[in-house]
């Protein structure tokens, strides 16, 4: 059997006692987290994947991605009829977790080969965001205000503002621009909190093949969830970093989440929509540059998409502030900035 940590003894123990003898382990994956993903063979192993991560209590180990907490929502997210992948045993101790397995047809993939409309498939995963919109009991989420994807707001002008004026910015800058959202955030009805995945977008579901209507979206990768506003999930699915989804699913998708609600509340979830997607749009503006800056250029090749859509998110009349502040400090929404990964890194202490 390949070594595949550093306690195989512990590993071949844990399997073991699911009825499972390993001959062979096949990589299918990793994430952002320090997780990888196994396909085995062997006596019990079908139709289950084994993920290796930090154990619990090691410093490297996040505290959304903790075993404990992958095991935990994955129940409670069943028990809301959300389709993730059982659990069939989890090893907080050691980082191990034997998960069921969705395959390999990633959902964009499965818009790709013809399995299913793009039409279709953001479709079902709207309604999968409105129902995840309903779930406020289960305890122990990380606040989103107090998150670092709240704290992110600043990194559009930590990271674009300094390479677009070709100057680094102070703390007082950021300071500046980091007031003008709160007073735009103060400007409405705060939004309701409830169960947000955080990471909701094609690249995290799978199509489930033999499966029909909604029940074809597996989803993944929910384990560093947050208690966190309730259109936040149809935000990162609608409004995706890496790709521009068409307005008539857009609509469509709004329409179906807003169907329930008064006129009041239909006009109040604009507003947070609006907030949640320029928000998104601007950290991701900056935050891949930092990517780039880290080692992962690839992350550059978004920012043209993205500033379009950042552009189009400032037609909201609750954006007006955040709109003027940028266009005063000289912020360009037509034309992406340009960045030289080495003579800019200045600019930015990267």
């Amino acid at each position: 059997m390949t070594a595949i940590t550093n306690d195989m003894r512990a590993l071949e123990a844990f399997l073991c006692a699911e009825g499972i003898v390993v001959d062979q382990f096949s990589s299918v994956g990793e994430d952002m987290a320090p997780r990888r993903y196994y396909r085995m063979s062997g006596q019990g192993a079908e139709g289950k994947l084994l993920c290796v991560g930090p154990p619990d209590n090691d410093p490297s180990a996040h505290i959304g991605h903790l075993v404990r907490n992958t095991d935990r929502l994955s129940k409670a997210l069943l028990r809301h009829n959300i389709r993730v992948p059982k659990v069939f045993a989890a090893a907080p101790d050691h980082g191990f977790v034997l998960i069921e397995d969705f395959g390999d047809m990633r959902m964009d993939l499965a818009i790709a080969a013809g399995k299913i409309s793009m039409e279709a498939a953001y479709q079902y995963a709207a309604e999968i965001a409105r129902n995840m919109a309903k779930i406020d009991d289960i305890d122990g989420l990380i606040d989103y205000r107090a998150s670092h994807v709240h704290a992110g707001r600043s990194k559009l002008a930590e990271w674009y503002l300094p390479i677009l004026l070709k100057r680094p910015v102070s703390a007082e800058f950021t300071a500046e621009y980091l007031h003008v959202w709160d007073e735009v955030e103060a400007s409405v009805a705060a939004p309701r909190a409830c169960f947000s995945h955080v990471d909701f977008h094609l690249m995290n579901l799978m199509y489930l093949d033999g499966a029909s209507d909604v029940d074809c979206v597996g989803v993944l990768d929910y384990q560093g969830a947050m208690h966190a506003p309730y259109v936040y999930d149809l935000v990162n699915l609608l409004d995706d970093a890496r790709r521009i989804v068409p307005d008539h699913i857009k609509t469509a998708a709004k329409q179906a989440f807003t169907s329930e609600m008064s006129d009041d509340e239909v006009a109040l979830f604009h507003a947070h929509y609006a907030i949640l997607a320029a928000q998104f749009h601007s950290r991701c503006l900056g935050q891949f540059i930092e990517l780039a800056f880290k080692g992962k250029p690839q992350y550059l090749q978004y920012l043209p998409g993205l500033l379009q859509q950042f552009k189009a998110d400032m037609r909201a009349p609750v954006l007006a502030p955040v709109y003027a502040w940028l266009k005063a400090q000289g912020m360009d929404f037509d034309h992406v900035v340009e960045i030289d990964l080495v003579n800019d890194a200045a600019l930015v202490a990267a």
